[in-house]
């Protein structure tokens, strides 16, 4: 008589941690061979509010957007969105008044969303995810989750650790570091189950800037908990900031960005 092959408990589980473990491998090569930090050193010009429109389809989403307040980027949104709830959790004091009536604001972040589970269909943070603190990458990104509805997209755009305006700004503030952190903490949702990957897009950005204080102002300010840089370091941003001077005494510096668009499993 041949022996019947073992079908208790404890093999069942094996069975699904060797099945777990190879789909979790199989994410891991899949993730590193896609996501990339850097990308190539052509890039094509577009602006971030081009960029959100070719990847996301707002028509009657709910939106909910973490990150520094940029009232024309929300108002596009809002635009579009059926509603958007904006959420800065460095900023105390909301704006007086909204510029639509679809678009509310509010202080939280993304380690403590309020919204209820699957509500949300799309999320946007740009320049927002280096922003959390590393201990809090984990959880943010699994709130991110639960709020959002199956196949809903969170939309990440990062700057990247590269190019002119980078070179400008890591004078004063050197923040690699938390954008190193920020991109593994995607890779490993992505790899734990929680998210698959999109799209990645790369480019370049022109910021336009009428002078140094305009410049230092939109980029260089402190966030909370940072302490505000030296004169000397700043009078060096200057002089390296005057190199960009064009004829009209504009300045114009290259922004390289990343985007990662992500879709909830």
């Amino acid at each position: 008589m041949s022996a019947r092959p073992r079908t208790d408990s404890s093999t069942s589980r094996r069975r699904a941690w060797a099945s777990s473990a190879s789909s979790r491998a199989e994410r891991q090569a899949m993730v590193e061979s896609t996501m990339l930090i850097f990308g190539p050193e052509d890039q094509s010009v577009r602006t971030e509010h081009e960029v959100m429109a070719d990847l996301l389809t707002l028509a009657g989403a709910s939106v909910m957007a973490i990150g520094p307040h940029d009232v024309q980027r929300l108002t596009a949104l809002a635009e579009q969105a059926i509603h958007v709830v904006a959420a800065d959790p460095d900023r105390l004091r909301a704006p007086d008044e909204s510029p639509a009536a679809n678009l509310a604001f509010a202080n939280f972040g993304p380690e403590h969303i309020p919204q209820d589970d699957s509500s949300v269909d799309v999320a946007v943070m740009v320049d927002a995810l280096h922003r959390v603190p590393a201990m809090m990458l984990e959880a943010g990104l699994t709130e991110l989750a639960r709020a959002l509805r199956p196949g809903g997209h969170l939309y990440v755009s990062e700057p990247v650790f590269d190019g002119d305006l980078n070179d400008l700004t890591v004078l004063v503030r050197d923040d690699g570091r938390e954008r190193l952190a920020a991109f593994e903490a995607l890779r490993q949702a992505i790899q734990a189950g929680q998210y698959e990957l999109e799209r990645e897009v790369f480019f370049r950005e022109p910021l336009a800037f009428g002078s140094f204080d305009d410049f230092a102002d939109a980029l260089l300010a402190p966030q909370p908990g940072q302490v505000p840089p030296r004169a000397d370091v700043v009078t060096r941003a200057r002089e390296r900031f005057e190199q960009f001077r064009s004829g009209d005494d504009s300045y114009v510096i290259d922004a390289r960005r990343r985007v990662d668009l992500l879709r909830k499993v």
